[in-house]
């Protein structure tokens, strides 16, 4: 991996190639380490002849021809780079070397110690400390805790250690290193608080400590007294760390700094424009993802003029900051989320002439802007989660990814998605009060991967695009759920695959409650990458398709419900078993529920953790993955006999739900392997037989549906193991006996749970015979008797008369018998002088010292 690291170039001695031929002893130290190295695409082809001052990547000084650069790193096609198993220490012997990049060279022992000759003594670095003055082993793939010997390299002006998986603190010696002026140790594993180090180190210029785990107060950077006349920082980064508190003053007396990322930290407190008063040269500015509050004046003017505005999840508002119009011609703004109740200035678009990114979204701005984007530069626009109303605006056609999802716009779609939006990537218009139909000029967004249409009133026809004169999507995620779109799902949906061209991209069709009609398309077998495919509440006819198990084997979300498919569920199912949740309800299939249910893998587990559903590959753009999150993890689930929409724990949710079809048989009980289902709904069905017993071991079961069937016999007494249940609902059967009681079902006690089962009694509904108390079983079937129940009254019965009798014997004689009263508390009185006695004495006795003398051979200790 490159680093994205800015490189800080160091006047290094003359170097030529056509002086002086390099050293002898040089040349072969080179060949020597060429051999450590493993080089498939022959990058270090020309490594050989006499003179090494020629080779590729190796620079020599003019006066004597020493090798005093070797830049290994930048051996590269784009493609392929060097790798070496081990170290090889033959590098020792070029003592002259000044610049030495070993970045992206992957180091298979990975052990820092062993790679640079054992840094604990620093054998080799050492060598060169009087002149290594730029040392680059990013991405080298070191690990183990940081070496705090570099602190000998002195001369050291350009330290980067990036993206290894260094560990541990920073030590405070880094301080030695007094002619630093780059230091990147960006994407390591480093912890701790940043010791007091910028008081060391005046010439320090860029430090870069990003993606790492650090934490603390940013006021220990800058602590006691310095040196250092000025400072020269030009460029902090502490971003995607832990730092917590407010900024520290120091950073606000950094004259020279013109990039400061301090984002996505735990950082607070008020930020006021008399702190900026000094940041003449500021350019970039990025605080996300922080608590910080800006108080500035409506009139402030900054001293800065900033390229780079990235503010999210800061308090600007509620009016909208008026000094961003100073900022004019800007390149990148994010104020999300920054709590602004306003309406958008006509200034601000004309500040944003020259933005390439715009990201207004999550506040409460609003206004009209039909025609105020035409004449934007931007690519990037995310205005989304705010109240901006009218028509949808007119675009730019650079433009690539648009979030505009919801507002209050209405009007048709065409001022988006037409002819001239060639570019379009991204879209997202969900939650508008959108209406007409989807032009057709949709045949030919070949680069769009993301569409979400969804949560409007969109109706008509999808288009049908003809691959013969069109170039039609290929798109990764489509979402055009809740509208009223109807007729069948066009081809064009799972990219070029039917034609043999390409690998379908389709990870995530959402196409529910629309009236789209006709059977399930079976092109859709192509998409092997599918993840989420919901087409619930349509008019989808025909069979359950048994290709949905052959080909189809990413899916975890399969929801057809509320269709009119018919026909047995197929056996083929079974094969997938990453699925979370299988929604069949409400259609009109028959036949028994599949046995081989039972390999539904993913139903099984139990520790689950919050993670992404989907995974994207190959080519999908950025804003694919951050786009669609809004919405990829959510989607409608009926449990406890309401629709939920989950959301950020879709991970988490494990639904079985086949009711309201014409299912019969017996319920398999292979169906209670599936321990880590959430919810499971069998109900509306023809289901008969016996509830199996083993439901006590669905320990994860929030809801368990089982209504309206045929069932009959007794409910098993091991469905009180059911600690986590509530909601149940078994009405409507032939089931009998009494209720069993006890753990969480007990706490069910609406009587409509158990309605339409005549022969059922015990709480919540009416004694069944012969029950003298009550009381009822505890355990169902495995609880003790009715006597065990009247033994366990009657001994607690026993204990509360006996306490309350032997109470007021004590406190009767003492009420009526004074002798007896003052000699107790005499007694008692007694006791507590005697211990005050004693640890006064403890705390008088000798003890012995930390000091110890050696007497005759013996170790004596001292006494006081």
């Amino acid at each position: 991996m490159a680093s994205a690291t800015a490189i800080f170039f160091i006047p290094l001695l003359p170097i030529c190639h056509l002086c002086l031929a390099c050293q002898d002893n040089e040349r072969q130290a080179l060949l020597t380490f060429k051999q450590s190295l493993t080089d498939d695409c022959n990058l270090l082809s020309n490594w050989r002849g006499a003179d090494c001052c020629r080779w590729r990547e190796v620079g020599c000084s003019k006066k004597e021809g020493n090798v005093i650069k070797l830049s290994i790193g930048r051996l590269t096609d784009g493609q392929c780079y060097v790798s070496s198993n081990y170290f090889d220490h033959s590098l020792s012997t070029l003592k002259y070397l000044q610049h030495l990049d070993l970045s992206n060279v992957t180091f298979s022992s990975g052990d820092i110690q062993q790679l640079v000759g054992s840094f604990t003594n620093l054998r080799f670095l050492l060598s060169l400390s009087s002149s290594l003055v730029h040392l680059n082993l990013s991405s080298c793939s070191m690990n183990g805790p940081f070496p705090r010997s570099l602190k000998n390299l002195t001369s050291l002006r350009v330290l980067d250690l990036s993206y290894n998986y260094f560990n541990g603190s920073l030590p405070k010696s880094l301080g030695n290193l007094s002619q630093l002026e780059a230091l990147d140790l960006t994407g390591n594993f480093l912890l701790g608080s940043i010791p007091g180090i910028l008081q060391h180190l005046c010439n320090l210029r860029s430090l870069l400590l990003s993606r790492n785990y650090l934490s603390g107060n940013m006021s220990r950077m800058l602590e006691g007294e310095t040196r250092c006349k000025r400072f020269t920082l030009e460029e902090l980064d502490l971003s995607f760390n832990q730092l917590n508190g407010s900024l520290p003053d120091w950073v606000w007396q950094m004259q020279h700094l013109s990039t400061l990322d301090l984002s996505y930290n735990s950082l607070d407190g008020v930020i006021s424009d008399t702190q900026f008063v000094n940041m003449t040269e500021l350019k970039i500015l990025r605080l996300s993802g922080n608590r910080l509050i800006f108080n500035t004046a409506s009139t402030w003017v900054p001293p800065f003029k900033l390229n780079i505005i990235d503010l999210g999840s800061c308090r600007l508002g509620p009016r909208f900051p008026t000094w961003l119009r100073t900022q004019r011609g800007f390149q990148y703004l994010n104020i999300s989320n920054a709590f602004i109740f306003d309406k958008i200035p006509s200034w601000f678009w004309d500040a944003s002439y020259a933005a390439d990114h715009l990201k207004l979204s999550h506040n409460k701005i609003s206004g009209d802007i039909h025609s105020s984007l035409k004449f934007l530069s931007a690519t990037t626009i995310d205005i989304c989660f705010n109240l901006f109303q009218g028509k949808l605006p007119s675009l730019n056609s650079n433009v690539k990814n648009i979030f505009l999802d919801d507002n209050l716009f209405s009007g048709d779609t065409q001022p988006i998605l037409n002819a001239e939006m060639l570019n379009l990537r991204d879209v997202t218009l969900s939650k508008n009060l959108l209406s007409g139909e989807i032009p057709s000029a949709i045949c030919n967004f070949s680069s769009m991967q993301l569409l979400d249409l969804s949560n409007n009133n969109i109706s008509g026809n999808i288009p049908e695009c003809q691959s013969n004169k069109d170039s039609p999507p290929s798109p990764y995620v489509i979402n055009l759920a809740n509208n009223y779109l109807s007729g069948s799902i066009p081809q064009w949906m799972a990219g070029p695959v039917p034609q043999l061209t390409a690998e379908s991209h389709l990870t995530e069709l959402r196409l529910n409650n629309n009236s789209f009609d006709g059977e399930i398309p079976s092109f859709l077998r192509y998409c092997n990458r599918m993840t989420i495919l919901d087409l619930g509440e349509n008019k989808l006819t025909g069979k359950i398709p048994s290709w949905i198990g052959e080909g189809l084997s990413s899916l975890k979300f399969l929801r057809l419900r509320s269709n009119m498919l018919t026909g047995k569920i197929p056996q083929q199912l079974s094969y997938l078993t990453s699925l979370q949740m299988l929604d069949l309800a409400q259609n009109n299939l028959s036949g028994t529920i599949p046995n081989s249910f039972k390999n539904f893998s993913a139903m099984t587990k139990v520790n689950r953790t919050v993670e992404g559903i989907i995974s994207y590959r190959d080519g999908a753009s950025p804003s694919v993955e951050i786009a669609s999150s809004k919405f990829e993890e959510i989607i409608e689930v009926e449990i406890k006999g309401r629709q939920l929409d989950y959301t950020k724990t879709l991970s988490l949710v494990m639904v079985l739900d086949l009711s309201c079809n014409n299912l019969s048989g017996e319920i398999p009980i292979e169906l209670m392997d599936l321990i880590g289902l959430q919810s499971l709904n069998l109900s509306k069905n023809q289901l008969e037989g016996y509830i199996p017993d083993k439901f006590g071991g669905m320990a994860q079961l929030e809801a368990l549906d089982l209504s309206m069937n045929h069932l009959s016999g007794k409910i098993p007494g091991s469905i009180v193991l059911l600690t986590a249940l509530s909601y149940l609902n078994l009405s409507h059967n032939d089931l009998s006996g009494r209720i069993p009681s006890g753990n969480q079902i007990q706490t069910l006690t609406d009587p409509s749970i158990y309605a339409g089962n005549s022969d059922l009694c015990g709480s919540p509904l009416p004694r069944c015979p012969g029950d003298e108390h009550s009381r009822v079983p505890t355990q169902g079937a495995d609880a003790e008797d009715e006597d065990g129940d009247s033994d366990m009254f009657e001994l607690y019965l026993g204990m509360g008369i006996g306490f309350a009798v032997g109470w007021w014997v004590i406190c009767g004689a003492f009420i009526f018998k004074n002798s007896w009263r003052v000699a107790c508390f005499q007694y008692y009185d007694d006791m507590e002088n005697n211990f005050i006695v004693k640890m006064d004495t403890l705390r008088r006795r000798p003890r012995l010292s930390n000091f110890r003398v050696r007497d005759e051979g013996r170790v004596t200790n001292i006494i006081h």
